[in-house]
């Protein structure tokens, strides 16, 4: 897998600070971040953008990132993208519902960049259905 500025990034999260910090994370390991903060916004961004990886938050102030989820999964111009769930719930039946909604992976906050950076890494490389790390 290529982690050249051409691998677009798709960062959703309601935290402005979090995703700031992890937009400055990925862009400084090569990756292209473009980023949301609402589920309307991401899902717009992911039909025009078409990023390679879509990283999401859960737990959106708004509207879940669960719904996210499930409008990406059900429109064919969304649905093959790899979705990495980056959540600070840490309930297990968060972690089903994200897996059985079709999450890649379920990372917990805090996660550093470079251990998002190498799971967006792997997701490519693999294709790997789910891996949900503990």
């Amino acid at each position: 897998m290529d982690s050249s500025p051409s691998v677009v990034v798709l960062l959703v999260d309601d935290d402005e600070d979090t995703l700031a910090m992890y937009a400055l994370g990925l862009s400084a390991l090569g990756f292209q971040p473009v980023t949301a903060t609402a589920v309307g916004d991401a899902f717009e961004c992911a039909c025009t953008r078409r990023p390679r990886v879509i990283v999401a938050d859960l737990g959106l102030a708004v509207r879940s990132g669960f719904e996210l989820i499930y409008r990406l999964r059900e429109d064919i111009r969304t649905q093959d993208i790899p979705i990495i769930a980056l959540t600070g719930l840490t309930l297990a039946s968060v972690r089903q519902t994200a897996r059985e909604a079709g999450c890649h992976r379920f990372l917990l906050k805090p996660c550093l960049p470079a251990a998002l950076a190498g799971e967006i890494r792997d997701v490519l490389l693999t294709g790997e259905e789910t891996r949900f790390a503990v």
